[in-house]
């Protein structure tokens, strides 16, 4: 296994409208394995999926070939420009987050996080690198949202520091 990612069912929507995209819109896993023998990697897709199936995390799978790789992981790359779009409206800006949980806890804090974004009033398109435990809300925001989303950061903020986490995985935002 050499990445494993998710994007939530929003930021799978928010890609397929900016990337002219038509992935399911629900939470995607995004696995990539790599390997010379393909035995050994049909054995490990069987594995990797006995196991998203045993935690009840997949209910269908999709394979990409080799020509359709690039074009599947710009979902997940392209998170944060196609926030942007999201609300619709002129003037909106985009908050960028970057917290880091033990992998244990990253199911509870991210579900947590992604719920007090949505029951504020906020689109969250949240990309993850699950295997490290680090994950991006990207937030569109217009500027008199500033105050409110800056108290919901805090509350993350807060959540990943008790989960053992950290405030920043990777950008140092």
């Amino acid at each position: 296994l050499v990445r494993c990612e998710m994007v939530n069912a929003f930021g799978v929507k928010a890609t397929n409208q900016h990337f002219k995209m038509h992935l399911p819109e629900k939470d995607t896993f995004f696995l990539e394995l790599q390997g010379n023998d393909w035995g050994i990697l049909r054995n490990d897709i069987k594995i990797v999926e006995e196991v998203l199936k045993e935690c009840g995390y997949c209910s269908e799978y999709r394979y990409a070939e080799m020509d359709e790789v690039d074009n599947v992981w710009e979902a997940r790359r392209g998170c944060y420009p196609a926030t942007f779009g999201v609300r619709g409206v002129k003037g909106v800006k985009v908050f960028p987050s970057d917290v880091c949980v033990p992998v244990p806890k990253i199911a509870e804090v991210i579900a947590t996080t992604e719920k007090d974004f949505q029951d504020a009033g906020f689109p969250c398109i949240l990309c993850c690198h699950i295997i490290d435990g680090n994950f991006h809300c990207s937030i569109p925001f217009l500027p008199h949202e500033k105050e409110k989303l800056h108290e919901l950061e805090g509350k993350m903020v807060d959540r990943a520091i008790a989960a053992g986490g950290t405030v920043s995985g990777e950008h140092g935002v």
